[in-house]
């Protein structure tokens, strides 16, 4: 008779220190992503990383007239991570990796964001 308090009891302990399920705790919003825009904090974030590839995006370089396309995945410490990406040349994807390499970016609002960045330059 007493087993079955005591089993409850460790099966309540274990599910309180599964780092999956607490990890799955921490964070009260969704990831960021396309489909989130119309979550307040999802969209403001969008718009500074947005934000922050203006400012790092140079004005002019010498590659001539292209465009370049990243796909990319922000950590919970803000930390980009490449996952696909695309361009007109190999320069262009190039210059796009260097300004992507180059930012450091705030934590996202939730366990992780999912982005897309098209350059154009000229």
């Amino acid at each position: 008779m007493r087993l079955l308090p005591l089993t409850i009891a460790i099966v309540a302990l274990l599910v309180g220190l599964n780092p999956a399920h607490a990890k799955s705790r921490a964070y009260s919003a969704p990831p960021c992503w396309a489909g989130t825009s119309d979550i307040p904090a999802c969209a403001a974030y969008m718009a500074y990383v947005h934000q922050t590839f203006l400012e790092q995006t140079p004005p002019a370089t010498r590659l001539g007239y292209g465009d370049a396309g990243v796909d990319f995945k922000v950590s919970p410490s803000g930390r980009v991570t490449v996952m696909r990406y695309y361009g007109s040349t190999f320069a262009h994807v190039q210059m796009a990796l260097w300004i992507l390499k180059s930012i450091r970016l705030r934590p996202p609002p939730g366990p992780y964001a999912l982005a897309r960045q098209q350059f154009v330059f000229h």
